[in-house]
């Protein structure tokens, strides 16, 4: 996969559009939650076809799967691509979590996530850690297969193996559950709580999940996952962008016109309000 993404890339996703939306759906993005640890989330929609996620300190997004129910899998393999631009000692790839009562955030169905230096991975509440530093800059795919039958979980990065656990569990994903990139992430009774300290800074790219185990040589191919894949229509990933908005200043979201606000909105991301 990672030998040919320089030719899958067709450009970024920018903010811009969602906060230009934001002022003329004045009203939908407030915080419901106030603490600085987690807040809940209301969301515009952008679809990420085409396009890789970037992730700055200035515009946190919170992106997660739409239109398509994640099925269960008692195989699967779920790869991404993920390049680190800032070193910060916790982050997160992706999560994915189904709905119940659990507060504790680590408690997820599936996540890969990094915390000084180590890969974490979770399955079924349970969390694998890997040492290993993804280098800042650099492009690193990674993925993980799971299969029921033998119990057995195996981690790649670049398609090098890293290593594999025989887990005494024939457990399978669960179905219908919340996918989210970028964060760690509870479902509580449908409601996503979002950890904002776990946040990725950099580039997400290439989500894929598919229902079989696949071999190591296969890893290395730029195809298309046929349970979740980021570039066909089935899949939508909308952006969730309400941190960004409420921490305009007053200034900026009242502004009286559209055009004002491009212009205070430009003004403010440049550093000059």
């Amino acid at each position: 996969m990672l030998q040919q993404n320089k030719n899958c890339f067709q450009g970024y996703l920018c903010l811009f559009p969602l906060l230009i939306l934001a002022f003329q759906e004045q009203g939908k993005f407030q915080l419901l939650n106030a603490s600085h640890e987690m807040v809940q989330l209301m969301f515009l929609s952008v679809s990420l076809r085409g396009k890789k996620l970037d992730v700055s300190w200035k515009y946190q997004k919170y992106i997660s799967l739409a239109s398509a129910s994640i099925p269960q899998l008692c195989q699967f393999t779920v790869c991404i691509d993920l390049n680190r631009t800032t070193n910060v000692s916790v982050w997160t790839a992706f999560s994915y979590d189904i709905s119940n009562n659990s507060t504790n955030i680590h408690d997820a169905e599936l996540g890969l996530s990094g915390e000084n230096k180590h890969l974490k991975l979770y399955l079924f509440g349970t969390t694998r850690e890997i040492k290993l530093d993804l280098t800042l800059f650099e492009w690193h795919s990674v993925c993980c297969t799971w299969d029921s039958k033998e119990g057995l979980l195996q981690v790649y990065n670049n398609g090098q193996h890293l290593g594999k656990e025989a887990m005494n569990s024939t457990k399978c994903l669960r179905p219908k559950g919340s996918l989210m990139l970028g964060y760690l992430h509870k479902n509580q009774g449908g409601s996503i709580i979002v950890q904002v300290n776990t946040g990725f800074l950099g580039n997400l790219y290439y989500f894929q999940m598919w229902d079989r185990v696949l071999k190591q040589e296969e890893l290395m191919n730029c195809s298309q996952g046929n349970v979740v894949s980021w570039n066909t229509e089935k899949n939508f990933f909308p952006v969730r962008a309400p941190k960004v908005w409420n921490s305009l200043p007053a200034e900026v979201v009242q502004a009286p016109t559209l055009n004002t606000f491009k212009s205070k909105l430009d003004a403010y991301l440049a550093g000059i309000l």
